[in-house]
């Protein structure tokens, strides 16, 4: 049903997906009650929230709770009032994505101490700028591991036997930072294992200013592939979205992180990234039984379940379904360790020889300025018109993670 919310909602929805289990939920007595706090039919993240949706409803049907989506006004303030409403109707466990609701988590927390936040890939913010951090007892920041996904995509690319190769993220944002850092590992550890020797396989690396469409983005893509590159990794939803166009023009072959894409296209031979559809499952599950930490970042990758690796049928010869799964196995076990920073800021010190970056150095001062409010596309690099629905970039779902991780020692 929809319902007007002191004409700060735009919309509400209330949608029950179950009904309550005859013993309850686990080892809880009262029937859980979770809200999805999210817009799944518009705005910049609405697949992510299209995905994070449909796992709150699978967790619902299965387990006896009951799930409804409450979807507000674009702003802090919106999130606030929407998550306000669904607490003053019973809500007991309240989901949520995007720097709007981190916000809004920040103020609710210790007020709504009753009321448990589950927080996808944030940590809550204050939103008057200062950065500050706080994830308190009843708030769980539920953070999907990038770095894993990246490094099966660039294992894969150096396995199956590329050695010019390129990583174009759409936003100089923490997620696009993590996933870039996680490929150019995962390249580092295949062309050893392979026996090359120093600078054998060449990154192109780039991390753009936003995710839109423009023509210095297609105009990099394409000169990647005329000074050689054979195949590029796209992160954030420009690259992902013009990335196989342009470089089925060269014959080029394209590894996305969306991994809803994968059909989209004959020359995308793989996709590696998160599965939140199943994060937010084992999220509930575990916070159900009284697993998932309250106070502190919980982290979802392979072995958890959270990061997916799928190759296109046919697309690979070298690189076998025996070896990807024996290389899960191996990351999931710990024998192999993926560093949790940027090694793309410090590639010496990560020992990063087998692999010569190219554009790093660019790359770093794009970031720079996108976290200092600049604008480092020309003046012509507008969207281009083409399909800008498909086309709209998805919001930094880990900017200020950075100050999260200092915060958050002083968590409850």
């Amino acid at each position: 049903m929809l319902k007007s919310i002191a004409g700060r909602i735009a919309l509400f929805m209330l949608i029950g997906v179950s009904a309550m289990a005859a013993a309850g939920c686990g080892s809880r007595d009262e029937t859980r009650k979770i809200v999805f706090v999210g817009n799944t039919e518009s705005g910049s993240d609405y697949e992510v929230c299209q995905e994070i949706w449909q796992g709150v409803s699978a967790y619902a049907a299965e387990s006896g709770a009951e799930a409804s989506i409450y979807t507000p006004d674009p702003s802090a303030a919106g999130a606030r009032i929407a998550m306000m409403n669904a607490i003053d109707e019973g809500a007991n466990v309240i989901v949520c994505v995007g720097d709007e609701m981190a916000s809004a988590v920040y103020d609710l927390q210790q007020r709504e101490n009753h009321t448990e936040f589950v927080l996808i890939d944030e940590v809550p913010t204050n939103g008057s700028g200062s950065g500050k951090t706080r994830i308190r007892g009843n708030t769980f920041s539920v953070m999907c591991n990038r770095q894993e996904a990246g490094f099966l995509a660039g294992y894969a690319a150096v396995s199956e036997g590329y050695r010019k190769i390129g990583f174009l993220g759409g936003s100089a944002g923490e997620d696009d930072r993590k996933y870039g850092s996680g490929f150019i590992q995962g390249a580092e550890a295949a062309g050893k294992a392979m026996g090359y020797t120093d600078g054998e396989v060449e990154i192109r690396y780039r991390l753009t200013t936003s995710n839109a469409i423009s023509p210095t983005l297609v105009s990099d893509i394409g000169s990647w592939f005329q000074e050689g590159c054979e195949l590029i990794c796209v992160c954030g939803s420009g690259p992902e979205f013009i990335g196989p166009e342009s470089a089925a023009q060269f014959g080029g072959k394209v590894i996305t992180a969306d991994i809803n894409q994968l059909d989209a296209a004959d020359n995308i031979i793989a996709a590696s990234g998160i599965n939140h559809i199943n994060v937010v499952q084992l999220a509930l599950k575990a916070l159900e039984e009284g697993k998932l930490e309250g106070g502190e970042k919980n982290f979802f990758g392979l072995s958890e379940g959270g990061v997916t690796l799928q190759l296109k049928e046919g697309q690979f010869q070298s690189f076998t379904e025996a070896e990807k799964t024996a290389l899960i196995d191996q990351i999931a076990s710990g024998e192999i360790e993926i560093e949790s920073a940027d090694v793309a800021e410090n590639p010496e010190r990560y020992e990063i020889t087998v692999c010569s970056l190219i554009g790093v150095e660019d790359a770093q001062a794009e970031a720079e300025a996108a976290e200092n409010g600049e604008n480092t596309e020309e003046a012509g690099d507008a969207d281009t018109g083409a399909d800008v629905e498909s086309g709209d970039g998805v919001v930094d779902a880990q900017s200020g993670d950075v100050a999260a991780d200092s915060a958050s020692e002083a968590a409850e």
